[in-house]
This record gives structure tokens, C-alpha cells and sequence, in this order.
């Protein structure tokens, strides 16, 4: 008998996953808008929660390709919400000439009763130097809350107890704790500058960003990427080697961005030219269609890259460093 019974739970509990897998969430909130080639989605997967849950919340552009892109700036709160997570992928090919980049937001909320997400907007600046700006409309949530409505408010309550007292005074424990904070400090600190005393550090010389970023290319050219085929990594060190010097001779935040997030960031540094812009822009976008999208890359194509950034380099590098930059670039 056992082993039916048994069969019969197995049949059951595998019912029920199967169901709760047929029956995959929709999103509740939909909204989309476009302005000319830029079109923006936004989609919540509940619009009723209570304080416990969270909100899934997806953003989805579609642009065109060469057109820097600007993202909503999330930070830590959106509106009445926390923003828990937020993962973004890299931009994808999804027709001739047009990407699309998703982002996915987990929002949890601060507090109770009718909310809305705030109004969300995008913009894209296409290469002839017009702008496309998209704007949605708030998204209303009602959070609900956890606590029983139907509780009896006239309930007693117990009377407050007297509290018990500690075996040792707080003050003392505080005290103690600050002198034992203090002595390992002073430990700590007196050992360190012994050690400086008797083995005091050589200065270690600083290379120019430019002759830095110059060396790293001689390397790379050298590595047998190219020979090899592996023109995928060839592009991610190239990409890699170019960010570093932007921050390092501009202190322009470059290596933690994304190619769109630079780009807005550049438009308050007037360091480049239209031509250095143009071909940094080209440069980095076909860096990241090869690095994430997959696109194939000729032998040809990766050798016009290397000079490309090897060429931007010695253009942007500083006066006093350039004419040593140029003599390391003749070849043989």
C-alpha cells in the first residue's frame, strides 16, 4: 500500500510544477514610446505588492548604430523605491543598422499606499549632430501593507518590566574598549614607521600616459594575436589600452563605463577635436559590436584599429612627450 500512496504524491508534487511552470508572469505595466529611429519600453511585472515584495522592472532601446546613447541615470533610489539590483546588457544587433541595449531594475519599496515609479526618459545624439529624446509617463504601484487591519486597537498591554542591570557598567565596557582601540593603534602605528625608517621604498619612476599606452601597443603588436585570429581578444586588449590612457592623461572616467555612458560624460570635457571625436567614436562602438555582439573582424580591419588608437595616442599625448611618442612609432 505504502508504495502507491508514494507514487501517487510523486504524480502530484510533479503536477503541480509543471503548472507553475505553464503559467509564466506577463507584465501588468507596459508603456512604450518613440521619437523618429529612438523607441523606448518600459515594463513592471506586477503593479500590486505588498511591503515585503520587490518589482521587476525591464528597459528596452532600440537606436541606431553610431548614435551615442543616454541612458536614465539610475542611482541608489528611484522615486519611492530602493533599487536592489540592476544588471545591463551589452547593446545587440537587431537590424541593418539598428542595437538594442536592456536594463533590469529590482525595485523594493520605502513605503506604503498608492506609489509610481517616476517618469523615465532616454536620448540619443545621431552622428549629424541632431537629438532624439523619448519620455514615459509615471507608472502607478499600490504597495500594501503587511500589518492586520482587523487587529483589535483596544487590546492591553502588558506593563513594562523594569530593566535588568548589566553585571558591568556600559561606561566601563565603552571605556575599556576605547583604550584597547587606542593601544593597538599606537602599535600599529609605531610599527609601521620603523619599518619605513630602515627600509625606505626606492621612488618609483612615473611613465607618461602616452609612452605607457605606446609601449602596451608595441606589446600587443608583437603578442601573435593578430597572426593567430583571435581578433575578438585583439579588440578587448586595444579597447582596454585606450581607456586607461583617456583616464590617466584626461582623468576622464573611461575604464568602469559603458561605451554610451562615456561618451555623455565627454560632452562636459572639451580635450578632443571633431576629427579625434569621430574616430574615438568609431573605434570604441566597433569595439563593442566585435567584443559583445559577435561581429566578425578581417585581418585588415584589426590592423587599421591598432594604428587608429596608436595615431590618436600620439596626436593627444602632451607636447613634451610627443616627439619621443613619434620616433617610437618609425618602424625599421
Amino acid at each position: 500500500m505504502k508504495p502507491v500512496v508514494l507514487a501517487l504524491l510523486f504524480v502530484g508534487l510533479l503536477s503541480c510544477h509543471t503548472d507553475s511552470r505553464s503559467t509564466a508572469r506577463e507584465p501588468e505595466i507596459q508603456q512604450s514610446a518613440e521619437d523618429g529611429e529612438l523607441r523606448f519600453s518600459v515594463s513592471a511585472d506586477r503593479s500590486e505588492i505588498s511591503a515585503a515584495d520587490v518589482i521587476e522592472l525591464t528597459l528596452q532601446v532600440e537606436y541606431p548604430e553610431g548614435a551615442v546613447l543616454g541612458l536614465p541615470l539610475v542611482a541608489k533610489q528611484v522615486g519611492e523605491f530602493l533599487v536592489e539590483s540592476q544588471a545591463t546588457t551589452p547593446p545587440r544587433m537587431v537590424g541593418p543598422g539598428r542595437l538594442a541595449i536592456k536594463q533590469k531594475l529590482t525595485l523594493a519599496p520605502l513605503v506604503v499606499g498608492d506609489l509610481s515609479i517616476p517618469p523615465l526618459q532616454v536620448r540619443a545624439t545621431l552622428d549629424d549632430g541632431r537629438m532624439l529624446l523619448v519620455q514615459l509617463s509615471e507608472m502607478p504601484i499600490v504597495v500594501a501593507s503587511l500589518l492586520d487591519d482587523t487587529a483589535d486597537a483596544g487590546q492591553q498591554l502588558r506593563d513594562i518590566e523594569e530593566p535588568l542591570e548589566p553585571p558591568i557598567p556600559m561606561s566601563w565596557k565603552l571605556g575599556a574598549l576605547a583604550a584597547a582601540l587606542l593601544a593597538v593603534g599606537a602599535f600599529v602605528w609605531w610599527r609601521r614607521r620603523s619599518i619605513q625608517r630602515t627600509t625606505a621604498p626606492e621612488p618609483v619612476p612615473t611613465v607618461p600616459p602616452g609612452e605607457a599606452a605606446i609601449t602596451r601597443l608595441d606589446a600587443l603588436s608583437q603578442s601573435g594575436l593578430l597572426d593567430s585570429g583571435q581578433h575578438k581578444q585583439l579588440y578587448f586588449e586595444l579597447s582596454a589600452i585606450l581607456r586607461e590612457y583617456i583616464e590617466r592623461r584626461f582623468s576622464i572616467q573611461a575604464q568602469e563605463q559603458t561605451t554610451g555612458e562615456f561618451f555623455e560624460a565627454l560632452r562636459t570635457h572639451n580635450v578632443f577635436t571633431q576629427p579625434q571625436q569621430s574616430l574615438l567614436r568609431e573605434f570604441l562602438f566597433r569595439a563593442d559590436l566585435i567584443k559583445f555582439a559577435e561581429l566578425a573582424a578581417t585581418p585588415q580591419q584589426c590592423l587599421e584599429a591598432t594604428e587608429s588608437c596608436r595615431a590618436f595616442i600620439v596626436e593627444t599625448a602632451a607636447s613634451s612627450t610627443r616627439s619621443v611618442l613619434k620616433m617610437r612609432t618609425v618602424q625599421p
